[in-house]
């Protein structure tokens, strides 16, 4: 999600885009300032708290936000846990890879795009490697539906003109 907040700032801001380039292309002077950081980016995009929710999120997977032991609380159908550090539950790990696919396939032709930019052409093989793994995305996509589907009882979803 860092990545595709960098791309969105770049595109609402192009003139900062060398101060991340010159790292990455040697004929990139350093510029004197510095990249802004994330939650200035996170601050200034639409829809900026649902964001935030989403990273935070995904972030219980993907690296630690805090130094230390905190508490969490973890819960099933059947008890509540108290407990110290992470607790991986498969199904909130396969609800943060959704989510992170859906942003991931609604990015894909925008990475292109910055591809075309900056290379002047769109490599195949890279965009055959990127159909391929959006097709199995899609299947994963479609299996989580009818997983999260299948829990659904009828009786809890009510008609909006039921009396």
């Amino acid at each position: 999600m860092e990545d595709w907040g960098t791309l969105w700032w770049i595109e609402k801001h192009p003139e900062s885009v060398n101060l991340w380039l010159w790292a990455i292309y040697p004929n990139v002077p350093r510029p004197a300032g510095r990249p802004p950081k994330f939650e200035e980016i996170w601050d200034s995009m639409e829809n900026a708290e649902v964001l935030r929710l989403g990273y935070d999120a995904l972030s219980k997977f993907a690296h630690p936000k805090e130094t230390g032991l905190r508490w969490l609380v973890d819960f099933d159908s059947e008890s509540t846990f108290f407990h110290f550090g992470p607790n991986v539950d498969e199904r909130d790990l396969r609800t943060c890879l959704y989510f992170l696919i859906l942003v991931g396939q609604g990015f894909l032709g925008r990475i292109g795009d910055l591809q075309v930019r900056m290379k002047g052409n769109l490599d195949p093989t890279w965009r055959d490697a990127a159909l391929d793994v959006s097709r199995r995305a899609e299947a994963f996509v479609a299996e989580f539906h009818r997983e999260v589907l299948a829990t659904i009882d009828e009786n809890d979803l009510e008609a909006d003109d039921a009396p």
